[in-house]
C-alpha cells in the first residue's frame, strides 16, 4: 500500500453501491454478496475511537495534537474526550457502537444531522472533528481504502456467490438473500475483519482493515469467512441442540472454530491451493489460531470428523454428533 499524505476533497467521498444494492433487491434482481464502500463518517468514527483508546493506554497517537493548529488542537482533544467511554467498548458486541456504525454507513452528507439513534454529543464530536480529520488524515485513509477495493473487489465478487452457497449447504441452511454491507476502514482493532448486524436492507455489516489484508489470499479468505457470520445464529443453535441432545458441554467459541475451519477449507479448495504449501498465505494465521487453547483439540476433531463431511462423506447430523461428542471439555 502507498502511504501518502494528501489533501482530500472538500466533501467526503462515498460510493453509492449500498442504495444501488437495496434498489436491486427491491426490484427482484440478483444482489451482490458484498457491497464495498469507503465511507468518510465510518472511518472518522473508528479513527476517533482508536485515538481515544491509544491515548487512554499511553500509546503514540497517529494524529498527535502537536501536529495541529492551536484551534484544531483544542477541538480535537475535546472530541477525543467524548469518545473516552466509547473507546472502552467492543465494536463487535456493544450495541451502541453497532447502531452508530449502521447509521453512519448510510450517510454521505458533509454534516451529520441529529438522530434519535446516536448520542447528540457523539454527533457534535463527529461534526467538529470532521474538518480536522479531512485536512490531516482522510487523504491517507481514503487512498488506502480505495486502493484495497480496486485490488480485491474483483476476486471477492467472483468467488463470493459460490462460497456463500457452499456454506449454506454445509450447515444445512438457506443463506440470507440480502447483501452484506462492507466498510473498508483502517481502525477496527486487532481483527482482520469482523461482522455485526447490518443496517436495514443488509444481512450484515462487515468491517475490513485494508492494511491487514493486503495479501490477495488473506483478503479473499478473510472476507469470504465473514459470510458465515450472517448465519451465526443458526450454526450456534445447531451446535447447542446437539450438545443438549448428548448432555455435553462444548467450548463457548466452538462455533467460531468450526466456521473458520469450514470457510478456510471451502476457499482453499475453490482456489485449488494446498494447506501444506507455504505459498498460501492464510496457512500461517490458520495454524496459529488452532494452536491455542481448546482450539487445538477442536482442530484435531475437525480434521478427523468434520473434514470427511466437507469432502462429501456422510451426513451433517453425524458429523455434528461426532465433533460435539469429542469436543474438548
Amino acid at each position: 500500500m502507498l502511504l501518502l499524505t494528501l489533501h482530500s476533497p472538500a466533501a467526503p467521498s462515498i460510493r453509492a453501491e449500498p442504495l444501488k444494492a437495496v434498489h436491486l433487491l427491491a426490484a427482484g434482481q440478483d444482489s451482490p454478496v458484498f457491497v464495498f464502500q469507503d465511507n468518510f463518517w465510518v472511518n472518522l468514527h473508528h479513527f476517533l475511537r482508536a485515538e481515544a483508546r491509544r491515548r487512554a493506554s499511553g500509546l503514540p497517537l497517529e494524529l498527535p495534537p502537536a501536529a495541529l493548529k492551536p484551534g484544531e488542537r483544542a477541538t480535537w482533544e475535546s472530541d477525543l474526550g467524548v469518545y473516552a467511554d466509547l473507546a472502552k467498548r467492543s465494536f463487535i458486541f456493544d450495541q451502541t457502537l453497532v447502531r452508530i456504525d449502521n447509521v453512519l454507513a448510510l450517510k454521505s452528507e458533509s454534516i451529520i444531522k441529529s438522530t434519535t439513534t446516536v448520542d447528540p454529543r457523539v454527533v457534535m464530536a463527529l461534526n467538529s472533528a470532521a474538518p480536522i480529520y479531512r485536512e490531516h488524515r482522510w487523504g491517507h485513509d481514503h487512498l488506502e481504502n480505495q486502493q484495497w477495493i480496486a485490488a480485491h473487489d474483483p476476486s471477492i465478487m467472483e468467488q463470493a456467490p459460490s462460497i456463500k452457497a457452499a456454506i449454506g449447504r454445509v450447515f444445512g441452511m438457506e443463506p440470507p438473500e440480502r447483501p452484506i454491507l462492507a466498510d473498508v476502514v483502517r481502525d477496527i482493532g486487532p481483527n482482520l475483519a469482523y461482522t455485526t448486524d447490518g443496517p436495514t436492507g443488509f444481512s450484515g455489516h462487515t468491517f475490513i482493515a485494508p492494511q491487514a489484508n493486503s495479501n490477495a489470499d488473506v483478503a479473499l479468505d478473510t472476507v469470504l469467512h465473514e459470510i458465515s457470520h450472517t448465519m451465526d445464529h443458526g450454526i450456534i443453535a445447531a451446535l447447542d441442540a446437539e450438545a443438549a441432545r448428548q448432555h455435553a458441554q462444548i467450548p463457548p467459541d466452538m462455533w467460531h472454530a468450526i466456521t473458520l475451519y469450514t470457510t478456510g477449507e471451502l476457499v482453499r479448495n475453490k482456489l485449488g491451493r494446498s494447506r501444506a504449501h507455504p505459498s498460501y498465505a492464510p496457512n500461517a494465521a490458520f495454524f496459529n489460531l488452532f494452536a491455542k487453547g481448546s482450539w487445538h483439540g477442536i482442530f484435531v476433531d475437525l480434521q478427523t470428523y468434520w473434514l470427511p463431511y466437507l469432502n462429501g462423506k456422510g451426513k451433517l447430523s453425524d458429523a455434528l454428533a461426532a465433533v460435539v461428542g469429542n469436543a474438548p471439555r
